[in-house]
C-alpha cells in the first residue's frame, strides 16, 4: 500500500490497473493468478451489476464489490461503512481498490484486505486511472469518506459525480474540483433522506443541543451531588466529531472501550489521551454502541432495561442518553425529542451524517447535472424501477432539462440500431422518466435550414414511419417530409429540429386544418398503427400568452399519442366536450377565443340550444371535401340565437318583459 500512496510530493499518479493489478497480484504470497493474465478479451460488463455503482463507459465499479468480476480490475470505495465495502476480505483478488488513506488503514487492520491491492489516494489530488481523471472530494460523512469526480479521456471528456455518502455543506460551493463538475453528465447521489419530511437541522445546531445538554446536567449533578451517566450512541466509525466537540467544548475525556480504540487510532486520533480513554471510571461521558439505547428503525424504541443494567453496573444513580441519527428528524418546539422513564432519559438528536431532503437539493441546484442517478432506496439498482423514478422526480427542474432531451434523442436512435438496451439506453430513459414526460420548451429559431437545391435526398418510407412514431400525432406527412429534407435524411436531427420549434410547427399544422372545428377526431392510420385508427385525440390548444419555459402552457410529449393516454391528458382533452355537454354551448362559442359568457346570460342558454339539437358538433368528424354551406348557415343561426338573447335581456332590465315570459319556449323560438 505505501508504494501506491499519492502523496503530495506525487501528484502526478498515473495508474494502468491492469499492469499493476497483475505485478500486485504476483507479489502475494501464496501468489495467485487472473485470467488478466492468459491475455485473454475481457468479458463485457454483465447485466447484473447495478448501474447505480458503475461509470458509465468505463469498467470502474464505486461501492459494487459484491458484484466484481473478470470484467474490470478497478475498484472505487467512498468509505469504511459496511453497506459500502461488503464483499472486501482477507480472500479479496478481484482487483485494485482505491480510497483515502484512513479508509485504506482500516481495509487493511480490520477487515485484512491485502495491502498489496489497496491504492490509498489523497483529496483534492487528481490523478490519472486507465486514462481517465480522478479526484476525491470530501464528504462530510465518517472519517475517510469521500465523493469521486471522474473525468473520461477524449476530446469531449464525460464528467461523473458519485457522492457515495455524503452531507452537503455550503463550503462544496466553493470546492474548485467540483466547480469544475458543474453540469456533469450524472450524479450519482446518496438520496438516504430523499423525503420532504426530513427537514433536520443543521450538524451545528444538533451538536449544540448535545454539548449544551451534557453541561447542564453536570453542573445539576454536581449541585446534586448525584451521579450520572451520559451515553453517547455512536457506529464503529462514524459521530467522532460529535465526540470530539463534547471533550473540547465540556472540557472531560471521553470513555470507549478497546475495540472504539482501536478503531480511533487507526483514524489518527487514538493518540490524543486527553480526549479518549479506555478507564471507565475517568470521566462520566461513555461511548455505546449502536442498538444499545433502543431501536432506531422504522421510530425509536428505547431500551430503558438495557439502560438500567448499565447504571446499575457501573454505580450511577441516573442515566442520560443521546441517540444522534437523521432518522430522529422528530422535534417540537421546546427541543428535540426525548423519552423518559424514572431515573432514565434519552435524547433524539437529529444529528445526521447524509444529506436533509432540502439539502440535497441544494446540492442538484449547484451542480446542474443533465440527470441523477439515485443510489439509495433502489430495487436492485435499477434505474428505470418505480422506486428510482418516484426519487428522480424530486430533482425536476434543478437538472439540466435541455441536454437531458437531447440525449434521450441520441438514445432513440441507438435503440433503433441496436435491439439490446445498453447502460447509456437505461440512463436516457431514466431521463425521460424523471422529466415526466413534461419538457422545457427551448427558444424558438426562426426557420429550419434548407440544404442545397442541387443536392438530391432519398427520404423513405421507413424513414418517415421511424421519425413519425417519435413525434405527436398532429404532426402531418408534410411536415414530416420537410423536417427529413432539411436534415439530410437524418432522422434524430430532424426530430431534434422539431422539438426545438415545437410551437411553430403546431401553429403551422393549425393553420393547414383552419376549416376544420378545433375539437375534432384526428385521423392518424397513415402515420401509425391501426391501434392509433381507433383512438380519438383532441389537438392540444396553446394560450395566448408568449411562449413560457414551462410545461404549464401544453404538454406534447415526445411520444406517439396514443388512447391510453395519462389522467392528467384525459381531463384535459376532455373538458370541451364535457362542459358543452353540461351547459349546452356550441363548439363554436365555446372556443372562439374570447371570455366566457357572464353567468346572467347562462339564463337564455336555452335560446342558444338551437345549435346543439344533437351533440354530436363536439364529436363531428369533418370531411375537408364537403360544402360548408350548411356550416355556415348553423354558424348564423347562432349568431341569431345570441342577438336574440341580448334582447330579451335588455328588455328584463328596462321592465318590458318579465323572466316567465323569456322563458317560455313561445318566446324562444323553438
Amino acid at each position: 500500500m505505501a508504494s501506491l500512496l499519492c502523496s503530495p510530493a506525487s501528484k502526478s499518479l498515473s495508474v494502468t490497473t491492469s499492469t499493476l493489478f497483475l505485478s500486485s497480484l504476483a507479489s502475494l504470497t501464496p501468489a495467485h493468478t487472473h485470467p488478466l493474465s492468459a491475455s485473454a478479451a475481457t468479458p463485457p460488463v454483465p447485466a447484473s451489476v447495478p448501474p447505480t455503482g458503475l461509470i458509465p463507459n468505463s469498467r470502474f465499479l464505486v461501492d459494487a464489490f459484491r458484484h466484481a468480476g473478470d470484467f474490470s480490475v478497478a475498484y472505487f470505495l467512498s468509505h469504511f461503512h459496511s453497506d459500502h465495502y461488503a464483499g472486501l476480505g482477507p480472500s479479496w483478488r478481484r482487483g485494485l481498490v482505491f480510497c483515502t488513506a484512513p479508509t485504506a488503514r482500516l481495509l487493511a487492520s480490520v477487515l485484512s484486505v491485502p495491502p498489496e491491492l489497496i491504492v490509498s489516494i489523497d483529496i483534492d489530488v487528481r490523478i490519472t486511472v486507465d486514462g481517465w481523471g480522478v479526484v476525491a472530494v470530501d464528504a462530510n460523512h465518517c472519517p475517510g469518506a469521500v465523493q469521486f469526480l471522474f473525468t473520461s479521456p477524449g476530446p469531449n471528456p464525460e464528467r461523473y459525480v458519485h457522492t457515495g455518502d455524503f452531507r452537503y455543506t455550503h463550503s462544496m460551493r466553493s470546492n474548485p474540483n467540483l466547480l469544475e463538475f458543474v453540469g456533469a453528465d450524472a450524479l450519482f447521489l446518496d438520496t438516504t433522506y430523499c423525503n420532504p419530511k426530513f427537514a433536520f437541522p443543521s450538524q451545528e445546531e444538533s451538536l449544540e443541543y448535545v454539548v449544551n445538554t451534557i453541561k447542564q446536567v453536570k453542573e445539576e449533578s454536581g449541585a446534586a451531588g448525584e451521579r450520572v451517566l451520559c451515553l453517547i450512541a455512536t457506529y464503529v466509525v462514524g459521530k467522532e466529531r460529535i465526540l470530539l466537540e463534547v471533550a473540547r467544548r465540556c472540557g472531560c475525556t471521553i470513555h470507549v472501550d478497546s475495540r472504539k480504540m482501536e478503531i480511533l487510532t487507526v483514524l489518527g486520533f487514538g493518540g490524543e489521551k486527553e480526549v479518549f480513554t479506555e478507564d471507565a471510571s475517568a470521566t462520566d461521558v461513555h461511548v455505546i454502541g449502536w442498538n444499545i439505547l433502543g431501536e432506531t428503525w422504522p421510530y425509536f424504541r428505547p431500551n430503558f432495561v438495557k439502560m438500567k443494567e448499565i447504571m446499575v453496573e457501573r454505580g450511577y444513580t441516573k442515566v442520560v442518553g443521546f441517540v444522534p441519527t437523521g432518522w430522529m428528524y422528530e422535534t417540537k418546539k421546546e427541543g428535540f425529542a426525548v423519552r423518559v422513564k424514572d431515573s432514565l432519559k434519552i435524547h433524539l438528536v437529529p444529528y445526521s451524517e447524509h444529506s436533509s431532503y432540502d439539502e440535497l437539493r441544494d446540492y442538484v441546484k449547484f451542480l446542474h447535472p443533465k440527470r441523477v442517478i439515485p443510489t439509495v432506496g433502489v430495487d436492485g439498482g435499477k434505474l428505470d424501477g418505480k422506486e428510482a423514478i418516484a426519487l428522480q422526480k424530486h430533482f425536476v427542474g434543478l437538472v439540466d432539462e435541455t441536454a437531458n432531451k437531447h440525449e434521450f434523442l441520441m438514445a432513440f436512435n441507438r435503440r433503433s440500431a441496436h435491439a439490446s438496451l445498453s447502460h447509456e439506453d437505461v440512463l436516457a430513459k431514466c431521463c425521460r422518466e424523471q422529466d415526466g414526460e413534461e419538457f422545457a420548451s427551448l427558444p424558438e429559431n426562426n426557420s429550419v435550414s434548407e440544404l442545397p437545391g442541387n443536392l438530391e435526398i432519398k427520404i423513405t418510407e421507413g424513414m418517415k414511419k421511424e421519425l413519425s412514431d417519435f413525434l405527436p400525432s398532429w404532426v402531418n406527412q408534410d411536415q414530416i417530409q420537410g423536417l427529413l429534407m432539411s436534415s439530410g435524411g437524418d432522422v434524430v436531427q430532424s426530430a431534434s429540429a422539431f422539438f426545438e420549434r415545437e410551437r411553430d410547427f403546431f401553429e403551422e399544422a393549425n393553420v393547414s386544418n383552419n376549416e376544420k372545428p378545433k375539437s375534432v377526431e384526428i385521423r392518424t392510420s397513415d402515420l401509425g398503427s391501426s391501434a392509433d385508427t381507433n383512438s380519438q385525440q383532441e389537438v392540444p390548444s396553446f394560450s395566448q400568452k408568449p411562449m413560457e419555459h414551462s410545461a404549464k402552457l401544453v404538454n406534447l410529449t415526445p411520444v406517439r399519442m396514443k388512447s391510453n393516454q395519462t389522467k392528467k391528458e384525459r381531463k384535459r382533452g376532455s373538458s370541451t366536450v364535457s362542459k358543452s355537454k353540461k351547459k349546452g354551448k356550441s363548439t363554436a362559442s365555446t372556443e372562439a377565443g374570447g371570455p366566457k359568457q357572464p353567468t346572467i346570460t347562462n339564463y337564455f342558454g336555452r335560446a342558444t340550444a338551437a345549435a346543439s339539437k344533437s351533440e354530436s358538433a363536439n364529436k363531428v368528424t369533418v370531411d375537408p371535401h364537403q360544402n360548408n354551406g350548411e356550416n355556415n348557415n348553423q354558424s348564423m343561426d347562432i349568431v341569431e340565437s345570441h342577438k336574440q338573447g341580448v334582447n330579451q335581456l335588455l328588455q328584463i332590465v328596462d321592465g318590458s318583459m318579465s323572466r316567465e315570459s323569456a322563458a317560455t319556449p313561445k318566446m324562444q323560438n323553438f
